[in-house]
């Protein structure tokens, strides 16, 4: 994972944030996609830490200011696994490449500006308390 986000004070995880970038608006993709390898990797960061995983996706685009080069990030949006879980579309392997990819629909995330407002649920994070009832969700599968 990324980001692993701690209590102050006890340092317990809570949850953790799966951080993706590419040149693409949320908005212009036909559907996210992501590595099978990401997919079992936050799969195994929610069974090793008992706590939930959120997706980021940063739009990120190359600035060039020779003889340097810089980078800015000009759009963010957030998921959830179980958001994943719900707009999961198949598996299928990417062109040109030996690996698979889970593909969602682009419907799994939301603008950034809600993220704040959705984390907090009645008694705890909303993530953490819908972990506690529903488990670890499938996120992908192989058909």
């Amino acid at each position: 994972m990324d980001f692993l986000v701690r209590r102050r004070g006890t340092g317990e995880v809570l949850f953790a944030i799966e951080n993706k970038t590419g040149r693409s608006s949320i908005r212009e993709m036909s559907q996210f996609q992501l590595d099978v390898s990401d997919c079992e990797c936050m799969l195994n960061e929610m069974r090793s830490h008992g706590r939930p995983v959120y997706v980021i996706h940063a739009q990120v685009l190359e600035l060039w200011h020779p003889p340097t080069m810089g980078f800015q990030t000009v759009g963010m949006w957030w998921s959830d696994v179980y958001r994943m879980t719900e707009h999961f579309k198949q598996v299928r392997m990417r062109r040109m490449e030996m690996r698979g990819a889970a593909y969602f629909s682009k419907k799994a995330f939301l603008p950034i500006e809600e993220f704040p407002e959705a984390l907090m649920g009645q008694t705890d994070f909303a993530l953490i308390e819908r972990f506690q009832r529903e488990g670890i969700p499938q996120l992908y599968r192989v058909e």
